[in-house]
């Protein structure tokens, strides 16, 4: 697996991700998130189960693997790595950084709005639940 770029992502449960090639697996540009579980709570456990949402829809990425690390710096202390497809784009906080979104005209602001709310009614009506609807996980 060779590293490519890492990733903006949220530090709230200590995850990182890179965008990775594995020439094993294909010749992609794949994602991988790397975690200890040591720091997920009971709680956001549910959300690390990769098979319950590779079978929802079309346009979530592909599931490429659930495999365990050793991290020879840290005394071959294993973390999980999720490898999925990567999906181009940018997602919220990339486009209306909030630095910037003070300056967004507010007609604009709701139609952003209602679009997000519109994609996560159009996805629960297809049985798809977003339990983590944050700006970092739509992207356009």
């Amino acid at each position: 697996m060779f590293l490519i770029e890492s990733l903006a992502c949220s530090m709230r449960k200590l995850t990182h991700v890179w965008t990775v090639h594995v020439p094993t697996i294909s010749n992609l540009t794949l994602v991988a998130k790397a975690f200890d579980p040591a720091y997920m709570s009971d709680e956001s456990s549910k959300f690390t189960d990769p098979f319950s949402f590779s079978t929802y829809h079309t346009n979530v990425p592909r599931f490429h693997g659930h495999f365990l690390m050793p991290i020879p710096s840290q005394g071959d202390k294993t973390v999980h790595v999720l490898l999925m497809g990567h999906i181009d784009g940018k997602d919220f906080r990339i486009l209306v950084p909030v630095q910037k979104a003070k300056d967004v005209y507010p007609a604009h602001k709701l139609a952003i709005i209602n679009m997000a709310l519109n994609l996560k009614l159009d996805t629960f009506v297809c049985g798809v639940y977003l339990f983590d609807f944050q700006p970092r996980n739509v992207i356009l």
